[in-house]
């Protein structure tokens, strides 16, 4: 069952399309109002963070190492297809 937010009503539903930068700050923001928002993340990827999912780190010897930063999200997330 889903909780009513203010003035009795439902949380909007909302589906953010794109794991990118621009869907996980639109989760970020709406993730912050429960009582307004009831949204799902669908990422068509293994993985979330669009083109910003590796960075280089330099290393003492001069070379690099590839690092993924970790997604810390709800479990509202969902990766795949849908279907």
């Amino acid at each position: 069952m889903m909780a009513t937010g203010r003035n009795g009503t439902k949380p909007r539903r909302i589906a953010i399309v794109g794991g990118g930068i621009s869907g996980l700050g639109a989760a970020w923001a709406l993730h912050h109002h429960p009582d307004r928002f009831d949204f799902r993340l669908y990422e068509a990827g293994n993985q979330v963070g669009g083109n910003a999912i590796t960075a280089d780190m330099p290393q003492d010897g001069g070379g690099c190492s590839r690092r993924s930063p970790a997604f810390n999200g709800s479990s509202s997330a969902s990766t795949g297809s849908a279907g």
